[in-house]
């Protein structure tokens, strides 16, 4: 990852609360998952186990935890800024099924697809996609 985040504990705490205080469809998984590795980075949580204060305060399995944070960690390995991510209203599986895909010259395509089709037509197009990269890359 590129670096970590510089907050402290009361804000990285509060801001996640707000961004999950909204209707599903609405939340920013993109910074969710950003703030999600600043707690576990800096141990912003109590206890020993990460994932089980996540399941205890937010309800979410240590699998969902992975998946959005994987998505955050694999647009910014790509160089997807912040600017092209926020606001993209695109669920945490889609924006998961996106990550081994996406690079900066594809995501605003990729954001796209996402918005227009249902998640199993996507998983497809991703599949058809990493498909295409390994039968280019074995040539």
């Amino acid at each position: 990852m590129k670096g970590q985040i510089h907050i402290d504990q009361d804000e990285a705490l509060y801001l996640l609360d707000t961004l999950l205080d909204k209707k599903e469809q609405e939340i920013d998984y993109f910074l969710v998952g950003k703030f999600l590795l600043a707690i576990q980075d800096n141990k912003f949580f109590q206890g020993d186990d990460f994932f089980r204060w996540i399941s205890d305060k937010y309800g979410f399995e240590s699998r969902k935890v992975n998946y959005i944070t994987s998505f955050f960690k694999s647009a910014e390995m790509a160089g997807i800024s912040f600017a092209q991510q926020k606001d993209n209203n695109v669920g945490w599986t889609k924006l998961t099924l996106l990550a081994p895909v996406i690079d900066q010259s594809n995501f605003n395509y990729w954001i796209n697809l996402a918005k227009s089709m249902s998640a199993e037509k996507l998983k497809n197009e991703v599949k058809e996609k990493k498909k295409a990269q390994k039968a280019k890359a074995a040539q």
